[in-house]
């Protein structure tokens, strides 16, 4: 927040670039702070984030992609570090990850996996499974090579109910899980 304190005094009327820069230094702290499970800091810095967010649009100003949909995927990823997912899956069914500008792939991705993890965490595997096929459509290489992404399919095959999940083993083993 030291970044973003010189942003705060000086910017009477912030252009959206600025806005941009000091949200998102909002959803870098956010993000730091639920890494050390302080979940009052978390949703402090996440509700100020919101209140740029509004006087935002969904843009990529200075590369930052801020704006209320990225704050919400902040949100989601928050929630499940801080080991809340059924707040993840009450966010990410709020959100609209078409609103992120068209070359945030990685952005749309990322909702995904963490939807999917909150979902295996809360035992709902066939939307986990949905999920993770939605995110193996835009990037493959991220569901093969992301860590959490393994964890969750490996957490999903050892409870699998194939029928309700028949696509599981064939995307474990794309992903070289099994």
């Amino acid at each position: 927040m030291a970044a973003a304190a010189p942003l705060e005094r000086t910017a009477r009327s912030p252009s959206p670039e600025q806005l941009s820069v000091y949200g998102a230094l909002h959803l870098a702290a956010a993000t730091a702070a639920a890494a050390t499970f302080a979940q009052a800091t978390t949703g402090s810095l996440l509700a100020t984030a919101r209140g740029i967010a509004d006087r935002t649009s969904e843009a990529n100003h200075m590369r930052t992609a801020f704006g209320p949909v990225n704050v919400a995927i902040h949100a989601i990823s928050a929630s499940l570090r801080v080991g809340d997912p059924r707040t993840a899956t009450e966010t990410g069914e709020a959100l609209d990850p078409a609103a992120l500008p068209a070359g945030l792939v990685g952005r749309r991705t990322q909702v995904n996996l963490d939807l999917a993890r909150a979902y295996a965490m809360t035992r709902k595997d066939a939307a986990a499974v949905n999920l993770l096929l939605a995110a193996e459509r835009l990037s493959p290489q991220l569901v093969r090579y992301d860590p959490a992404t393994r964890g969750v399919l490996t957490e999903l095959l050892r409870r699998e109910h194939r029928p309700s999940t028949p696509e599981l083993r064939p995307l474990a083993h794309r992903a070289g899980v099994i």
